[in-house]
């Protein structure tokens, strides 16, 4: 969790061996839009790939289609697209499969 003065800016989620009981997994990470563009989000994502690089060597992640700037930014932090999950969510809308290696 990222708080500023008390209050609650962000927050992220990991999970050990969450992706095929061998990778580590994120599952959620968010910032508050009044927050976002301070580095918040890379400071959590960098906490958690920290967490996970002690049980795991590579971490996997989701992110919607319409998310866009979700993909550039791990795209930015050595995360590769490697896959497709159509419809598996929402119908209509599909997940790609993020992947990083950490060791």
């Amino acid at each position: 969790m990222a708080d500023e003065a008390g209050e609650v800016v962000g927050f992220v989620m990991c999970v050990e061996r969450g992706a095929w009981a061998r990778s580590g997994y994120i599952p959620l990470i968010g910032v508050a839009p009044t927050h976002k563009g301070k580095g918040i989000g890379l400071a959590l994502l960098q906490r958690a790939e920290s967490f996970l690089s002690h049980s795991s060597s590579d971490v996997f992640l989701l992110v919607s289609d319409f998310n866009t700037p979700a993909q550039r930014f791990y795209e930015r932090h050595g995360y590769t697209r490697v896959g497709a999950l159509p419809d598996y969510i929402l119908p209509g809308v599909t997940e790609y499969i993020y992947w990083k290696r950490l060791k």
